[in-house]
């Protein structure tokens, strides 16, 4: 895996207080560890596949639920 380079900061996604960042189509990037608003697989900065779902079973089943 590649390093991060700082270059995620300029697509980092702010927290929306009505929805979870998973429910507002965030990814998020373990490498950088920071949520961003991309369109991809990858993450731009280093190249790490990005999460679209969240690790915790509650969340998960609530989201699901919505769609």
């Amino acid at each position: 895996m590649m390093s991060c380079k700082n270059i995620c900061v300029e697509y980092k996604a702010k927290k929306s207080y009505h929805t979870t960042y998973y429910g507002d189509g965030v990814r998020r990037c373990t490498e950088c560890e920071v949520f961003i608003r991309w369109n991809k697989i990858r993450c731009p900065c280093c190249g790490t596949s990005l999460r679209i779902k969240t690790h915790d079973s509650k969340l998960r089943r609530r989201l699901l639920s919505k769609k």
